[in-house]
């Protein structure tokens, strides 16, 4: 699955999330501020070349407007009117974008800027395909909300269900050909009155099947360009205070640590793979603090440090060589950053 484009927003989607409910039609807040007249930027996002850029912006309000600049940040302008409940954006191919707002999807072509709408979905997020020809969904993580996981073709209407109506079935991510679809899984807990905590990770046909069970344990997969393994966030012993990632090959019969947790530190869901399979991002939600883990010699380093502020959102380019951050502190504002691995920063836009 490619995530080089899709932007990533946690911190401004758990807020969001929280407030929308549990499901499609429901109004949801905008991402989490200090003041309604506080302004932000979040979920920025690379065109496939790499020639230009996305995020969302507001000025104030609970309202967002996608913008556009290039990849320098020159030519910055707004692409839409202000939209309510914003939850995620990402680029598609022939200068298109797809964004999911208030629960429901939306093609955006950037020629006329006219919005298409293509479905009413169940969650605040989406996963596609290499190709971007396939886009699938599950649901929300509340205790209550169940179901299945939805997948579609971005140019049809029929939708295909994965996994039954007796489980919550959530955080889908493609394989890069479109033909498997991998999420975590939580069962009913009758005593408790709410489902579990995640069950495993799971893998299935995205034209529908039977199941397998890859892991035990774990949840928010993220499928790696190459095809080979899916990186996860798991909870040893369900302390939900200690997140780690953990790496899976697709057979399940190869599972190890990329990166263990340390008490109080939660990431950032999804962990988001470079477009050459080399590295996995992640933010440390109580730091603010984006970190960059080598899959080969499972060794992290924080990109940039502390000194852009708390990071919000962030981006892999086509290349592998940067990201693209959006960023919040109280002596710099508001921000938007192009950061090489090697640390090297460049500010692209200050709002704030």
């Amino acid at each position: 699955m490619r995530r080089v484009r899709i932007a990533f927003s946690a911190l401004a989607l758990s807020a969001a999330v929280a407030a929308a409910g549990c499901g499609g039609g429901k109004t949801a807040a905008a991402p989490a501020k200090s003041s309604a007249a506080h302004h932000f930027m979040v979920m920025p996002t690379w065109s496939p070349d790499g020639s230009q850029i996305a995020w969302a912006e507001s000025s104030g309000g609970s309202k967002e407007r996608i913008w556009l600049a290039s990849s320098n940040g020159s030519k910055a302008h707004p692409v839409t009117q202000p939209i309510d409940a914003l939850f995620q954006l990402a680029w598609l191919p022939g200068n298109q974008l797809l964004y999911d707002a208030n629960f429901r999807l939306f093609r955006l072509p950037l020629r006329t800027q006219r919005p298409v709408l293509l479905d009413t979905v169940s969650d605040s997020s989406f996963t596609t395909n290499r190709a971007d020809t396939i886009v699938a969904w599950g649901n929300p993580g509340c205790p209550m909300c169940g179901g299945p996981i939805s997948v579609r073709p971005l140019a049809g209407s029929r939708t295909t269900s994965i996994g039954g109506s007796k489980a919550q079935d959530m955080s889908p991510t493609l394989s890069p050909d479109g033909r498997l679809v991998a999420f975590s899984r939580s069962f009913w807990r009758k005593a408790a009155g709410e489902y579990g905590p995640p069950a495993g990770i799971w893998v299935s046909s995205t034209a529908g099947g039977s199941l397998r069970r890859l892991t035990r344990s774990g949840a928010s997969p993220s499928w790696s360009p190459d095809g080979r393994r899916l990186v996860y966030i798991d909870h040893p012993n369900n302390l939900r205070l200690v997140s780690t990632l953990r790496l899976v090959s697709t057979d399940g019969r190869s599972n190890v640590l990329l990166l263990p947790g340390d008490d109080f530190q939660d990431l950032s869901s999804p962990p988001t793979w470079s477009a050459d399979s080399r590295s996995v991002a992640v933010v440390v939600i109580d730091t603010g603090q984006l970190l960059v883990v080598n899959v080969a010699t499972h060794r992290a380093k924080a990109v940039a440090g502390t000194a852009i502020g708390r990071v919000d959102g962030f981006a892999w380019s086509p290349s592998s060589n940067t990201l693209l951050v959006t960023a919040q502190s109280k002596t710099t504002g508001c921000t938007l950053w192009a950061i090489k691995t090697s640390g090297s920063a460049k500010r692209l836009r200050s709002t704030c």
